[in-house]
């Protein structure tokens, strides 16, 4: 399919460049074009096209130390980490032991207090517990330091983990990361549940306590940290997020069920979007604003843990607001980085400041959480800028440091902030002068609201789970003139409808729309970016439409 490059302005991303395809050409030939149709990408072929979990380098020598600990009755501790992929895959690897027998706990840092990754005073602790094996999840790629501590305590160390390897590597009992150059497996984009549930799936079919039942529901748990990992949503990742989908539309975790009915979520209707906007941000919540310990009981089973998740969540919610709000008032220069720090802001929402600026701004962001010594960072960058390959320009700043190419944290003393941000920001600007960040917004199609059916959804439909390296379809449309434009929220979010020949329902919405609320008025002709979606409200379908921009 041809695509054609127009450079359009959007009213909220004027900066990007945006394309879109063959206007000559109706929405069902263009899509008759598209791999929607005839791609065996889209194919359902799980668990037949999963690569063999004894690919990962140090596979058998990680298996054999856990069967040696199973049979000593060793205690071992799962050492995870405080976001979704971390508390997936920790509840993943700590259900799969105790169905082997294994004698397992697991720990969980406090994002405020410890930090991210292995601490020594939390190894010291865990000895005191006669605790002989840790393994980690999505963390410990970097522990050089902790992992010699614990060695010298006696404690084997197991690292499982997706992150990007430093140039030195832990001497660790064994290590389980794609990403390592001396490992052959085939896909080093697996998130850290990914990666605990191909290892554990393995353990379980080679003993005799395996059922379809516990397969399933850690499938379900490396579905929902795979979409919330933000990992491509190719190879396997499609393959789990395509089959965990299922699960948890039909005997998911009882935790995620609860949940899922207190936010008035309905299973059948759950896709990687529901996973991305909806249950993702509630797992998390708990260990941004609270403790990341709420969200493995959830799926362990505690029966309070939904309602408090819930809680959390909302406080969530409006806390992020509140500093996206007082930060429009007060934002520096926006030119080649944007760096702030503020005392007020939790550890726990750092990250999502960094991301919603990076989105808006297209420009790489570094969030900073104030302490009495030291800063903690969340950082994010847009496509064609490596964060991480840029923050090891400056190691000699951070105490800790890691990450991916989108995303990385780090945390430093107080008093190296100015000379890093000299440093940062001159070093950004030689990058960007060069290398210009070309954000492109990609339109499928334009589409007429003549085109707009349950037919036109069904064919959509057929390119699900959306997600990075998969996103779902953007579209131009122009509204029909008679629609009519309502604020809603407190006026935080504008809401439109209207009805197509063929009698559907077509429901547009605009979140957080307060500075181009001027554009709906007096029918004024506009033009709309906007992905289209199924949804059902009180048992009745309808069309959807999230207006992403407008073209002005």
């Amino acid at each position: 399919m041809e695509n054609t490059r127009l450079i359009m302005k959007g009213f909220f991303y004027p900066h990007w460049n945006i394309t879109h395809t063959d206007e000559s050409k109706s929405i069902f030939e263009n899509l008759q074009d598209s791999p929607l149709f005839h791609s065996h990408f889209f194919k359902k072929d799980y668990p037949n096209n999963l690569h063999s979990a004894t690919e990962f380098k140090d596979f058998q020598k990680a298996k054999d130390r856990i069967m040696l600990a199973i049979k000593n009755e060793e205690r071992v501790m799962i050492y995870g980490d405080y976001d979704v992929d971390g508390t997936m895959g920790t509840s993943i690897l700590t259900k799969t032991l105790q169905a082997l027998g294994a004698k397992v706990s697991y720990r969980i840092p406090h994002r405020d207090r410890d930090g991210y990754g292995l601490k020594n005073h939390l190894i010291q602790e865990i000895h005191d517990r006669k605790v002989s094996l840790i393994i980690t999840v999505d963390n410990g790629i970097n522990a050089v330091e902790q992992v010699d501590f614990a060695n010298s305590l006696g404690i084997d160390v197991i690292i499982t983990d997706h992150h990007q390897p430093q140039e030195k590597i832990p001497n660790s009992y064994a290590l389980i990361n794609p990403k390592q150059e001396t490992c052959t497996y085939p896909f080093d984009e697996l998130c850290g549940a990914g990666i605990a549930f191909k290892f554990c799936r393995e353990l379980l079919l080679t003993s005799h306590v395996y059922t379809k039942e516990l397969e399933d529901e850690i499938l379900g748990l490396a579905a929902i940290a795979t979409v919330a990992d933000c990992v491509p949503l190719i190879d396997e990742n499609r393959l789990i997020v395509q089959a965990g989908l299922d699960v948890l539309k039909t005997h998911p975790n009882e935790g995620i069920k609860e949940l899922c009915k207190i936010a008035k979520i309905p299973l059948d209707t759950i896709k990687s979007d529901t996973i991305g906007f909806q249950i993702g941000p509630r797992i998390n919540a708990s260990g941004r604003l609270d403790h990341a310990y709420n969200s493995v009981q959830l799926v362990m089973g505690n029966p309070d843990m939904p309602q408090k998740i819930e809680k959390l969540n909302e406080t969530r919610k409006l806390i992020v607001q509140e500093a996206l709000a007082a930060l429009e008032d007060n934002m520096p220069e926006k030119n080649t980085i944007i760096i702030l720090k503020n005392p007020g802001w939790p550890a726990g929402i750092i990250g999502l400041i960094a991301g919603r600026l990076c989105e808006k701004y297209a420009l790489p962001t570094l969030a900073l959480q104030e302490k009495e010594h030291d800063l903690v960072a969340s950082c994010r960058a847009p496509e064609g800028f490596d964060i991480f390959a840029f923050l090891q320009n400056f190691t000699q700043y951070f105490d800790h440091f890691g990450g991916h190419k989108q995303a990385a944290g780090l945390s430093m003393k107080k008093e190296k902030f100015d000379d890093f941000f000299a440093a940062a920001t001159k070093k950004s600007k030689e990058i960007l002068e060069k290398n210009p960040i070309q954000k492109t917004l990609e339109i499928f199609s334009r589409i007429k609201v003549e085109e707009i059916s349950q037919q036109f959804l069904q064919t959509m439909a057929r390119g699900e789970p959306f997600g990075m390296k998969n996103e779902k379809p953007l579209f131009l449309l122009t509204p029909p003139s008679s629609i009519q434009w309502k604020h809603i929220s407190e006026r935080k979010h504008t809401r439109g409808e209207f009805y197509t020949d063929t009698g559907e329902k077509i429901s547009l919405i605009r979140f957080f729309s307060e500075e181009c609320q001027h554009l709906f008025q007096n029918h004024t002709p506009i033009t709309l970016v906007v992905s289209i979606q199924k949804k059902t409200w009180n048992n009745q379908d309808y069309i959807d439409m999230e207006i992403k921009d407008i073209l002005i």
